[in-house]
């Protein structure tokens, strides 16, 4: 790319992009706010807001829904990494599926799973229902292995 060309437009944040991460801001700032205000009110003039806890609450739940579309966009997650981040990289591998494999033991054990894998009938009565129209898609997982009827 030539010396002050123009960036490819995949990189520069549209205006969805920048809406999210100002709601996002808005948001948490206006929590922040009601939350000094309610403690200010309580605390200085002995009055409390009705409505400060709810509104608050109501703000929480929206700057979730939206973080985590902005996390998912930013391919952001929560990790806890303490462990692995200590030992060398093909033992991290090994403990991250140990880890994995005791989960779906845990599953098998307690009745939440009753397979260790996927169930392949299942998954192909719903990509043939999917292809008759029956239900609306196929599996994310899966794609179509062409017309079977």
């Amino acid at each position: 790319m030539a010396h002050g060309a123009a960036q490819p437009a995949a990189t520069k944040p549209g205006i969805l992009s920048r809406l999210e991460e100002a709601l996002v801001a808005f948001l948490l700032a206006a929590m922040t706010l009601i939350t000094f205000m309610q403690v200010v009110a309580r605390y200085v003039f002995n009055y409390s807001f009705v409505w400060a806890l709810e509104l608050t609450t109501f703000l929480f739940a929206g700057l979730i829904f939206i973080g985590i579309s902005y996390g998912v966009r930013v391919g952001a997650h929560i990790g806890i990494d303490v462990l692995t981040k200590k030992l060398r990289p093909t033992t991290a591998r090994v403990v991250l599926l140990f880890f994995r494999m005791l989960q779906v033991l845990y599953g098998l054990v307690t009745g939440k799973e009753a397979h260790l894998l996927g169930d392949e009938v299942e998954d192909a009565l719903k990509l043939a229902q999917a292809e008759a129209g029956e239900i609306g898609h196929p599996h994310p997982h899966h794609g179509s292995h062409g017309d079977q009827r």
